[in-house]
């Protein structure tokens, strides 16, 4: 039996976190929670990860800025930038940082696909 992938939610707002933790845990994978970016990449150290569900605009370190630091560490690890702007202000911002956009507001179901694909996509 393999260990169920382990996501990380990371969100300064808890309402998001709390949605994106219930729906992933239900859809059958460890969820680690951090609120910040700075938060993400201590507990990276601790435990790491397959996906990242992040969102975009923090304060801090914001997604973008702690994707690049999360990918020093791990170059292969997935990611879903959620975001309320749109796909090509956040796709300049990404630059050449392979990442997926999901649009806030999003539904379980979205979320949950997404990160079903990104995760069968680098297993596979």
């Amino acid at each position: 039996v393999s260990k169920p992938s382990t996501v990380m939610v990371v969100d300064d707002e808890p309402m998001v976190r709390r949605v994106a933790v219930r729906v992933l845990t239900r859809a059958g994978y460890t969820v680690v929670e951090a609120n910040s970016g700075e938060e993400a990449l201590k507990r990276f150290e601790q435990e790491p990860v397959s996906c990242l569900v992040m969102d975009l605009s923090m304060p801090g370190l914001d997604g973008v800025e702690t994707l690049a630091a999360l990918r020093q560490r791990a170059p292969r690890v997935s990611a879903i930038l959620v975001s309320g702007y749109a796909s090509e202000e956040v796709r300049s911002r990404l630059g050449d940082m392979e990442a997926s956009v999901l649009h806030k507001p999003f539904r379980a179901d979205e979320l949950r696909d997404a990160v079903v694909l990104l995760i069968g996509a680098a297993q596979g």
